[in-house]
């Protein structure tokens, strides 16, 4: 019987959720009669900082050893979560292709922002447009539309979210496929760069992401 444990809510622990909703997919299956359930994720190289991240927050909080391991296709990474569930809820954690931060983190400004940073790490994309008179973009991209937390957002910085339905081709193993998904954006304004540069970018581990928005906000901060 695995032994249940206590967690309380804190800043890993927001990344974790953030990491979990954007990257990870939880996974149940039977075996010896017995039902499992876990977390899993596939990455690329480029990401392995993110899920080494996610791996040691892992071990410490859940106290469950797990290894991460290379295949054809990239990386690989599996935690068990069955006597985690129902800490999981009672801490309102929700894994789900619906980004949903636990009321806790929207209550307290480092928790959200090291769930943010979670959501960059995994599905987030920093970019700048407009040479001239730059414009720095953070966005996050999912199968769904994301209006929980667009709420927030728009509620927590007062800043204007924008989420635009997409379509195209993805080249997957010698075939293309028609792919759908929703892209949430939002500009890095200076009324949200204290936040980002007290409570997210000190979270973020993808060092090409966070240089990035370091760099812009640095250029353009009077």
């Amino acid at each position: 019987m695995e032994k249940e444990i206590m967690v309380e809510p804190s800043e890993e622990l927001a990344y974790w959720v953030g990491v979990a909703q954007s990257d990870g997919y939880l996974k149940r299956y039977h075996w010896k009669c017995e039902e499992r359930v876990g977390l899993s994720f596939g990455i690329s190289e480029k990401s392995l900082p993110m899920l080494t991240k996610f791996r040691s927050i892992s071990d410490k909080i859940l106290h469950r050893k797990s290894k991460i391991w290379k295949c054809k296709s990239g990386w690989q990474y599996y935690v068990g979560m069955k006597s985690s569930m129902k800490l999981l809820r009672t801490l309102g954690i929700i894994i789900s292709p619906v980004y949903l931060p636990p009321i806790w983190t929207v209550q307290e400004p480092k928790y959200f922002g090291a769930y943010l940073a979670g959501l960059i790490d995994g599905d987030g994309d920093i970019r700048v447009k407009r040479p001239k008179y730059p414009q720095c973009v953070i966005r996050i991209t999912s199968g769904l539309v994301q209006d929980f937390l667009q709420k927030q957002l728009e509620s927590s910085l007062d800043i204007k979210i924008l989420q635009t339905r997409r379509c195209g081709k993805k080249f997957i193993k010698g075939k293309f496929y028609d792919t759908r998904w929703v892209t949430l954006e939002f500009y890095v304004s200076k009324r949200v760069h204290h936040f980002l540069l007290k409570y997210v970018i000190p979270q973020m581990v993808m060092f090409y992401k966070k240089e990035k928005l370091l760099q812009f906000i640095d250029k353009n901060t009077n």
